[in-house]
């Protein structure tokens, strides 16, 4: 499936605050990722997508529809909820994390399109096909789409752990975890990941994780 969700140069103020400035996001299958501190722009760009607000400069799409002009039309086909939504008072917040994750796993296996906006990282990250980190109203890290390598996961079992760590030892990865289930190998090298995929069956997904935490230094 193609691009389902676009913005496009999308400026929105909210009287002299600007939440959005210039965002221009694409996402399309699976689960896609809004990241960025609070402020930064997410549930309002999750608003114009769902046709509750409009955008002062640029256009937002919903399957190639106008969802402000088209609200109705788009709304038939996506379904959203906010942060203003309270978690059911039987279940602890830990608990609630794990339902969430539990409900974007099945939908996205299930083949549908997951937009989630965030800034914890629960684990539900390494099933994402696209992502866009937002800074003061800005996009300051997409995937895809960025030009640079993007740091990536090489999770690995630890069925046969000291054979693994040690060829990875020699690729000098940026960091070696190993827990009693799997060894995760932290690079920013594709030909690393791909190697290690190749030899020991490992799966490589981005490293969202590091991205988001070196963005939110800034």
């Amino acid at each position: 499936m193609g691009v389902v969700f676009r913005a496009l140069n999308v400026v929105k103020r909210f009287g002299p605050t600007v939440a959005l400035d210039g965002v221009s996001v694409e996402f399309g299958s699976g689960l896609n990722l809004l990241l960025g501190p609070n402020g930064s722009g997410k549930s309002t760009l999750l608003k114009l997508w769902c046709g509750l607000i409009r955008p002062a400069r640029g256009r937002a799409e919903v399957f190639g529809l106008d969802p402000w002009a088209r609200r109705v039309d788009v709304m038939r086909r996506v379904s959203a909820f906010f942060e203003d939504v309270p978690a059911p008072w039987w279940l602890s917040g830990e608990e609630f994390l794990r339902v969430v994750d539990k409900i974007i796993t099945e939908k996205v296996r299930s083949g549908r399109i997951v937009v989630v906006a965030t800034h914890i990282l629960t684990g539900v990250e390494r099933l994402a096909k696209g992502f866009a980190i937002l800074h003061n109203g800005r996009v300051v890290a997409r995937y895809p789409g960025e030009a640079v390598e993007v740091p990536t996961v090489v999770e690995c079992s630890s069925r046969d752990a000291s054979r693994i760590v040690e060829e990875a030892q020699k690729l000098n990865p940026s960091k070696i975890v190993v827990s009693q289930s799997a060894i995760y190998i932290h690079t920013t090298s594709t030909q690393q990941a791909s190697s290690l995929v190749e030899r020991f069956g490992c799966v490589a997904y981005p490293d969202i994780a590091t991205m988001y935490s070196e963005v939110v230094k800034v």
